[in-house]
Parts: structure tokens; C-alpha cells; sequence
């Protein structure tokens, strides 16, 4: 089950729980994971609007306890999310030391942000709750999950993780919890995205978590998601604006590459 992508299990259990057993042979080669994340959004909401439109509102599923979902986050399944993940190659290489003394639960940590950084979300989610189970005291992996949740419209989970994240941050480094006090400014931004004052807010958090830490690529990348006209931003509607702190986050990542 562990080795089996995201993307496979999650069309799965859509199919499973939306009775279209068609899709439960679908599988996904590494080379197709980033593609199809991209679809996961459009495919899950397809579905859902097709099944209700077949059906009566009034009407069960055919299999009730088969069709029952045990919990979701977002459009995805919570199961999903949770499932256990292999260290994998080939995913991209962060340097991003979280306060551990796990080396395993760094791996995952480290495994779920460059998942983050290609849009896999599933896979993101399941590393960092990999590293958790390894070390439940890992407080960036609850920022990490925090990340997650947000781009996949859950801001309820969000808040859960960052709240995880605060409960932590006594036995973290400095510049740990300034992405904890961060993430807290996302979050508040993130729950009234027509106000401009709360994205200010969270743009001058970073501002100031950069000014410490420079030397902080996950707080560039931030940056340049926050140059975007809401809180929302991805890095995938960003203008000039964004450039310059995007290549502040490769010039970081590329001096701390280096052997010393």
C-alpha cells in the first residue's frame, strides 16, 4: 500500500465511495503525479455533481456502509491522507532542518515540502503525518500539514495543525517558530481573503521572519506566493513582483546545497 502514488489511491476511494468501480483500475506512473494532482479538483467535483444529478436528493446510496466516507479534508478523503509513504527518490532535495532527533522523521519532513513544492498534496500530507508518527513533537510537520490543508480548501484542519504547531513551538528553534507565528498570519488572512489589511499583516510577518533569517528558501518561496492578490497565492498567478523573492529562494537553496 505504501508504495502505491496519491494519485492511484485517491481516485480509488472516489470511485469507491461515488459507485464508479471503473475508476478503481486507474494507475499512475511517477512521471504522471504532478499532472495529475493537478486534475485531482476538477475530477473529484465532476463526480460529485454527477452523482447527485443521477439521483434524487432524497435518494441513499445503493451501498450505504460502502459508500460511507470515513472522514475527508478538503476534497480528499482523511484516510487517504493519513495512509502510510516510503521515502522516495527522484522528489527533490530541501534543506529545511526541523527540530528533531529523528533523522527517519527529518526524511519525511523533508520528503513532504518537496512534494509541496510540485502541488502534490496526498503525497505532502502522508509524508508529514509519516513524520509524525516518528516524532510527534516534530512541530513543522503540523506547519507543513497546515499547507496542505489550505490548498486543498480546508481551513477548519488548518487551524488544527497550527494550533498543534503553537502547542510545540516552546521546544523549537527561533526561527521555527517564526514560521509558526507565520503560518498563525496566513491563517487569519486566509479566513477573510477580501481583506486587504489581514494580507498586509501577513506580508509584513514575513517581511520580518526574513529580516532574522534570511537564509530561510521556505520563507522566500512564501514570500513570493504572498505577492499574489490574495492570501491564496500558490505561486501560480504571481506578476514581476514575485520574481525577485523567487529567486531569493533559488540563490538560498543553491548556497546551502553546497558542501561546506
Amino acid at each position: 500500500m505504501s508504495a502505491e502514488s496519491g494519485g492511484s489511491i485517491f481516485f480509488r476511494e472516489m470511485s469507491r465511495q461515488n459507485g464508479s468501480p471503473c475508476l478503481t483500475n486507474i494507475t499512475w506512473g511517477k512521471n504522471n503525479r504532478m499532472r495529475m494532482n493537478a486534475l485531482l479538483l476538477l475530477l473529484a467535483t465532476a463526480i460529485r455533481v454527477s452523482a447527485q444529478s443521477a439521483a434524487p436528493a432524497s435518494a441513499p446510496p445503493a451501498d450505504e456502509h460502502a459508500c460511507h466516507m470515513v472522514g475527508s479534508v478538503g476534497y480528499i478523503p482523511r484516510n487517504v491522507l493519513q495512509l502510510p509513504i516510503t521515502l522516495r527518490d527522484n522528489v527533490g532535495k530541501v534543506n529545511d532542518p526541523a527540530t528533531t532527533k529523528s533523522a527517519e522523521a527529518q526524511a519525511f519532513y523533508s520528503q513532504g515540502e518537496a512534494y509541496l513544492h510540485s502541488y502534490v498534496w496526498i503525497d505532502a500530507a502522508r509524508s508529514f503525518n509519516q513524520a509524525l508518527r516518528l516524532d510527534s513533537n516534530l512541530a513543522m510537520a503540523h506547519i507543513g500539514l497546515f499547507r496542505v490543508f489550505i490548498n486543498i480548501d480546508d481551513l477548519p484542519a488548518a487551524a488544527q495543525e497550527v494550533a498543534k504547531a503553537q502547542a510545540l513551538q516552546g521546544s523549537v528553534s527561533a526561527r521555527e517558530r517564526a514560521r509558526i507565528e507565520v503560518s498563525a498570519k496566513h491563517l487569519e488572512a486566509m479566513h477573510d481573503l477580501q481583506n486587504s489589511a489581514l494580507h498586509e499583516a501577513y506580508k509584513h510577518a514575513l517581511d520580518n521572519a526574513l529580516n532574522s533569517y534570511p537564509e530561510d528558501a521556505e520563507l522566500w518561496l512564501l514570500r513570493g506566493n504572498a505577492e499574489e492578490a490574495a492570501a491564496d497565492g500558490r505561486g501560480q498567478r504571481g506578476k514581476s513582483g514575485s520574481i525577485a523573492f523567487y529567486e531569493a529562494a533559488m540563490a538560498v537553496s543553491v548556497r546551502r546545497a553546497k558542501p561546506a
